[in-house]
């Protein structure tokens, strides 16, 4: 039986939609094939570990994965560029994939606020054509006059290539092969950029000229043109909804939560995310614009040459 492999990130706070997520997977999965979950995460609560490690099937294996450990690890191998910056590193888990999961070649990230419709093997087992990775345009940034700049001078490449991290599909043997993780390093350590989107960018910057298109149906996000039949939903950025009723796809995650403990839970948010809340998320959006343009009008690059 092949295994595909599927890993998130995820923080304790971020637990109940991670469970929200992974329920959608594993309601489309074929029970003829074996699915690994792996959890990356900087510590839960033994009821969340419970949780998460309870949905596990006989053709579904969940696996929780302490960064903080593994860091300790790939740090200790590193050359001095960061050593000592382990909680630091924890922001950007799956830029270390490749090194953390040495017995597989391919596999899929996901970020938890995802809702998945169709059997994710189908995705996990696309043909590279080696390429890094496989990835979505990121259209809220690709298409905001405002970031181009950032896009184009930051990161140096063309605004249509700029890709959304959430959901990605990494070739980890061609990742080692071209020592990801320690140009990472490097230009983390020499660089005088402080990202927007920080893991995001790094992957943008290092892995430009090497990334697969994938098909928007496979990162549906609520603010791009909406798509009649999406394989997964990505409800990225303010987008969520637990916060917002009308964020387009918003059935398809009540849908997914009614088979977990939170359902009422995400009921309660939503109805308590007062108009003030809604407005400090127009604040921070605009303030993430404006540290783009900031950013970009300094001239410097994120990965120096």
């Amino acid at each position: 039986m092949k295994t595909i492999p599927v890993l998130f990130g995820v923080n304790d706070q971020y637990v109940p939609v991670l469970l929200t997520s992974m329920v959608s997977l594993i309601a489309h999965t074929d029970t003829t094939t074996h699915y690994r979950l792996i959890v990356l995460n900087d510590g839960l609560t033994p009821v969340h570990q419970q949780q998460l490690t309870d949905l596990a099937q006989d053709n579904v294996q969940v696996d929780l994965v302490s960064m903080t450990d593994k860091f300790k690890q790939v740090l200790a191998n590193d050359q001095g560029t960061l050593r000592g910056e382990i909680q630091t590193m924890t922001i950007f888990f799956r830029l270390f994939i490749a090194d953390l999961l040495p017995e597989y070649d391919q596999v899929v990230y996901l970020d938890a606020d995802t809702i998945i419709n169709t059997d994710i093997a189908a995705l996990a087992t696309m043909d590279l054509h080696h390429n890094l990775l496989a990835a979505t345009r990121d259209v809220f940034a690709s298409d905001n006059p405002a970031t181009a700049a950032y896009i184009q001078t930051v990161l140096g490449i063309p605004t249509d290539q700029y890709f959304n991290s959430g959901v990605l599909v990494m070739n980890l043997q061609g990742l080692r092969a071209m020592k990801f993780s320690q140009k990472f390093m490097q230009a983390h350590a020499t660089t005088l950029v402080t990202p927007v989107a920080p893991d995001q960018d790094y992957l943008n910057a290092l892995c430009a000229g090497r990334v697969q298109a994938l098909d928007a149906t496979w990162n549906a996000m609520p603010m791009a043109p909406a798509l009649a039949a999406p394989k997964l939903i990505h409800y990225c950025l303010f987008e969520k909804p637990w916060h917002y009723a009308d964020v387009r796809y918003h059935a398809a995650f009540w849908q997914a939560a009614q088979a977990t403990p939170y359902e009422a839970d995400f009921k309660q948010q939503l109805a308590a995310y007062t108009p003030a809340m809604q407005e400090h998320d127009q604040v921070v959006a605009k303030s993430l614009i404006a540290q783009t343009v900031k950013v970009a009008a300094a001239g410097h690059a994120l990965v120096p040459a």
